[in-house]
């Protein structure tokens, strides 16, 4: 009898390196987390002024691509740059996302988002997004390429 790839990875013992891909990995979702400003769906709909299901409306910008989230546990966090001062997505994230992979979400596109990008002369493309949207679309889409 075969076992699939599966299996195999899931009854191994973790080497170490794989400990320290993984403890390295909670870090930087550790350093992100204090580092970077977020809203849960309450702490928005108060910023927006939605009485009712936020939860829902956050949903459903997410499904339109309008915006990202990550999670933690079983909330959605979204982070704070995306939104302008009366907590309206910025209409660049979606002018972003549309140049990103499906599969490049959560956690590992908010570190691309606070990494400093030489594209954008060593700044983080979530400080400049903002300003120019243009230059962080080219960014995101020269980060993303195949090439």
């Amino acid at each position: 009898m075969r076992s699939n790839g599966k299996d195999c990875l899931l009854s191994r013992t973790p080497s170490r390196a794989d400990r320290d891909d993984v403890g390295a990995l909670i870090g930087l979702r550790k350093r992100l987390r204090e580092h970077v400003p977020m809203l849960d769906s309450e702490q928005w709909a108060k910023r927006r002024g939605v009485a009712t299901n936020p939860s829902a409306t956050l949903a459903k910008y997410r499904e339109q691509g309008r915006l990202f989230s990550v999670r933690e546990g079983r909330n959605y966090l979204y982070p704070r740059f995306q939104f302008d001062p009366d907590a309206a997505p910025l209409d660049a994230v979606a002018d972003v996302l549309k140049v990103v992979p499906e599969d490049a979400s959560g956690w590992p596109l908010l570190s691309w988002f606070e990494a400093p990008s030489t594209m954008l002369g060593g700044r983080k493309p979530s400080e400049v997004l903002a300003k120019d949207p243009a230059a962080v679309r080219a960014a995101a889409a020269d980060f993303y390429s195949d090439d």
